[in-house]
């Protein structure tokens, strides 16, 4: 826009069209926006005012305080550098992860104390008194606990604690006597006479004439005493006869006389048992077998 200046020399025409292209020009004071609208001076005084007072960048104020609640609207404070405040930190349903740095068990500096240090510092922290340990790993002292400790009133020389399975202890005089198969008390028990049968063993019964028998690796079975077996009319000058027996448990008789053995006969491998003599077929040999 030129500037259009009117002089005193200036025809009533010239002056005429110099004022109208002003006023279109510029326009009316009352439609300035300024609080001031006494003169075109007085409205630029303002603005020029308020050019020096408003920021543009906060950046310009080197220590801009608020005058209210600062609302984000949305929108992040973001850079490098620290927020120092005096006073309680309130934030309502974060949205992520907030980052700390972990300090070190012992470290008691103003840092951001994280889940994981607070962990590690609590379970460390060591304990005394009826414990022992620290407070992750407590332990209850040697030789601590006795009546005070428990919740029972204290009762009489030789009762026993017992619970009522319901959460409550007390002190009961029980009643040692024991019957059944043993009669007595619990520390002198006897085994009642003429109670112990084939059921109390741990063994199955054995038929009429056995005997009960340990194989020495701690089993037990009922056995026979020992078994006889008797040969009638031999092959003519037989020594050789075919026994199943136990070597060392095994006699020997020839009609009726006991052969001596290593010198009448042999018996060693438990499955066969040679004569020194040959038989006829007139004797009778009898082996007698033990388990």
């Amino acid at each position: 826009m030129s500037i259009v200046t009117v002089n005193l020399i200036d025809t009533f025409d010239e002056w005429r069209i110099k004022t109208n292209l002003i006023g279109s020009n510029t326009g009316s004071l009352t439609s300035l926006n300024t609080t001031n609208k006494n003169s075109l001076v007085e409205s630029l005084n303002e603005i020029f005012l308020l050019s020096q007072t408003n920021l543009d960048n906060i950046v310009e104020d080197t220590s801009p305080e608020l005058g209210g609640d600062l609302n984000l609207n949305n929108h992040e404070i973001l850079g490098t550098g620290n927020i120092n405040i005096t006073g309680s930190l309130t934030a309502t349903s974060i949205a992520g992860t907030v980052t700390g740095v972990t300090q070190s068990v012992g470290d008691v500096s103003t840092k951001l104390a994280t889940t994981q240090f607070v962990t590690n510092t609590t379970n460390l922290i060591p304990i005394g008194g009826d414990l022992t340990g620290t407070t992750g790993n407590a332990e209850i002292a040697n030789g601590v606990v006795g009546i005070p400790e428990l919740d029972v009133s204290d009762g009489i020389a030789g009762q026993l604690l017992k619970t009522d399975g319901a959460g409550t202890l007390s002190f009961i005089s029980p009643d040692l006597t024991i019957g059944g198969d043993l009669s007595g008390t619990i520390s002198n028990a006897q085994i009642v006479a003429n109670t112990i049968g084939i059921n109390e063993l741990d063994t199955s019964d054995g038929t009429s004439g056995q005997v009960l028998q340990t194989d020495g690796s701690g089993v037990m079975s009922f056995q026979n005493i020992f078994t006889e077996i008797t040969i009638l009319n031999p092959t003519a000058n037989q020594t050789l006869f075919t026994i199943s027996y136990q070597v060392n448990r095994i006699s020997v008789f020839l009609n009726g006389v006991k052969l001596v053995l290593g010198m009448d006969f042999t018996a060693s491998n438990g499955t066969s048992v040679t004569l020194s003599l040959g038989v006829g077929t007139t004797d009778v040999i009898e082996f007698h077998l033990f388990n």
